[in-house]
């Protein structure tokens, strides 16, 4: 037991699934980092974005009728615009909304989901 004033020392979780879901975090958030600092343009398309809540409130205001595979399409773009620095639309009359909803469109034409209804 720790005396006070000291933390206890971390115990090593001996769960594989825990262990496993750590080591997929940790491979994740080195995805998301490396495409962040080479700021590639793109990585959006592939969902190499950090998730966002705020991207996800934004989504659900602009977009709240689209099919899921749209949102999360959606909810990559608007969170790589917030890293980036750039600006997001408030509401779907935003002319920026009917800008991205391009993009995402042309990206759902490109690269088709089997059931757009399904997020991933």
């Amino acid at each position: 037991m720790a005396q006070s004033g000291e933390f206890p020392l971390p115990v090593e979780d001996s769960d594989p699934v825990t262990a496993a879901e750590r080591w997929a975090d940790r491979k994740a958030e080195q995805k998301w980092e490396t495409a962040r600092t080479v700021r590639d343009p793109d990585r959006w398309r592939t969902q190499s974005v950090r998730p966002n809540p705020t991207a996800v409130r934004v989504v659900e205001r602009v977009w709240l009728e689209k099919a899921a595979w749209f949102r999360a399409l959606g909810q990559a773009l608007i969170a790589q615009r917030i890293e980036d620095g750039r600006p997001v639309p408030m509401t779907s009359r935003d002319p920026l909304a009917d800008e991205l909803t391009e993009m995402i469109e042309d990206e759902m034409r490109r690269n088709p989901p089997q059931d757009q209804n399904l997020p991933f």
